[in-house]
């Protein structure tokens, strides 16, 4: 989920940088002209938010993985695999962490859902 929500973020920053460096539009007023046609449920305004949801998850499990590589976070000790193998990673405190990186993503993605098209 992380590389695939890595690659739908890398595409709409390339096509968003190619949207706003128009001659004829460019910088901030560009991107304020652009958030401003979004307004009602536009297919456009559908890819936006498909964008946006992935830019949150992969921005949280980001931060998820920055505590499990950098500080060693619900890693634990290496055990040696007995079948059925189940990584020792994706038991306790790895597992919570999944979850709440998950319920966090769901809330904000329909709360800016919420925000994007009932305001």
């Amino acid at each position: 989920m992380h590389r695939i929500t890595g690659v739908i973020t890398a595409f709409f920053i390339f096509f968003h940088i190619i949207s706003t460096s128009a001659p004829a539009r460019s910088g901030w007023e560009a991107w304020l002209e652009e958030v401003a046609n979004l307004d009602g449920i536009t297919p456009i305004s559908i890819l936006f938010y498909i964008a946006m949801g992935a830019v949150l998850f992969h921005g949280l499990n980001g931060v998820r993985l920055l505590l499990v590589e950098a500080l060693a976070l619900g890693i634990g000790r290496p055990e040696k695999p007995k079948p059925p193998y189940i990584a020792p990673s994706l038991r306790g405190f790895q597992r919570r962490l999944i979850h709440i990186v998950f319920a966090l993503w769901i809330i904000l993605w329909i709360a800016l859902g919420y925000v994007l098209f009932l305001t």
